[in-house]
């Protein structure tokens, strides 16, 4: 499996990583990356009781 998970990250990092760069688009006016990059870290899966969200683990910064 070690192998397949290096494939995996590999994968990953090629297609979802998100650089912010004028040329292509996604920053404003004020240098703000409209995709809304990088994205806040989240360590583990909660249920937010008071508005019903669910906040997603998610350990990478710039992978959506």
């Amino acid at each position: 499996w070690d192998a397949v998970k290096r494939v995996i990250d590999d994968l990953v990092i090629r297609s979802n990583l998100h650089t912010c760069d004028a040329s292509r688009g996604c920053l404003d006016k004020d240098g703000i990356c409209k995709a809304r990059f990088p994205r806040e870290l989240i360590p583990k899966t909660v249920f937010d009781e008071k508005d019903g969200r669910i906040l997603m683990k998610k350990l990478e910064s710039r992978i959506n």
